[in-house]
């Protein structure tokens, strides 16, 4: 089966609901068919560094961005996560 691509682009927002639940839940299509991945705290620092994560998820690649969004925002929302506190300090 052919690979298909999922380019997903994390807004301040997304990236704050993402960070708390640890992982990203996308949606196919109507019938309720998702791809899920769950992140690393080192996928999350890849992310935060500016990078762009490329996972290979069932028959799809996922390639996640975060948007522009202020360092000093991002290490705010790392803080107030339990699942990535840590990182604040190391991004």
């Amino acid at each position: 089966m052919e690979e298909k691509e999922i380019k997903i682009v994390l807004n301040e927002s997304s990236f704050s609901q993402v960070v708390k639940v640890g992982r990203i839940v996308y949606i196919l299509n109507v019938e309720g068919q998702k791809v899920e991945l769950p992140l690393t705290s080192i996928d999350v620092k890849e992310i935060c560094k500016g990078n762009i994560l490329i996972r290979r998820v069932d028959d799809y690649i996922v390639k996640v961005a975060l948007n522009v969004i202020d360092r000093e925002m991002i290490k705010e929302i790392l803080r107030r996560t339990p699942l990535y506190s840590s990182l604040a300090e190391e991004i």
